[in-house]
């Protein structure tokens, strides 16, 4: 759906989330996998066209679109705190295991 909001915002999303798992490679020391990721990302958006042209969203449903992926990725989140919570207590150390299980700043 984001591409149909506009053709770069797939694009712009996916370098995002590419970006972040690169950075997550990187963090962890794992350059050889990092490499391989950034090399994919790279190859991914340099190709040509991604899909057919089909209608342009309206504003309102461009809005519902993007609407509708935040609330999913801050749901998914929100789901994978609340099942730490009950092992931590509190909110804070939920968020810090659930940061060292993605091993940033390892």
């Amino acid at each position: 759906m984001l591409a149909r909001v506009h053709p770069m915002l797939e694009r712009v999303v996916i370098f995002l989330i590419g970006a972040v798992v690169v950075l997550w490679g990187i963090s962890n020391g794992s350059w050889f996998f990092a490499g391989f990721l950034a090399l994919s990302l790279y190859a991914h958006l340099k190709r040509g066209d991604w899909r057919p042209d089909g209608r342009p969203l309206t504003a309102r449903e461009s809005g519902y679109s993007v609407g509708l992926f935040l609330a999913a990725l801050l749901l998914c989140g929100g789901v994978a705190l609340a099942a730490l919570l009950p092992l931590t207590g509190t909110l804070e150390n939920a968020m810090a295991i659930a940061g060292r299980y993605l091993e940033f700043g390892r």
